[in-house]
């Protein structure tokens, strides 16, 4: 769903340095990688100076919006 991962390994970076450098954890960053979790704002803006990419970049490609509320995520292509 999003080119995060796709995005650190054309860079070169390893995800422990990406991890540190945003402040989350590890397994927290592989989340966001895999799409199970999106990062907030602050730390998509970091991820995106990081990475020299747009957050749309990032997070939404394929044209995917991810609609999130509080009890679930919801994908609409």
């Amino acid at each position: 769903m999003n080119r995060l991962g796709e995005i650190i390994k054309e860079k070169g970076l390893k995800k422990g340095f990406v991890a540190s450098e945003v402040r989350v954890s590890i397994p927290t960053l592989q989340r966001y990688i895999e799409g199970i979790n999106y990062p907030n704002v602050k730390i998509a803006y970091k991820l995106s100076k990081l990475l020299n990419y747009s957050i749309e970049d990032i997070f939404f490609a394929n044209n995917t919006i991810i609609v999130v509320n509080n009890n679930s995520s919801s994908y609409v292509k």
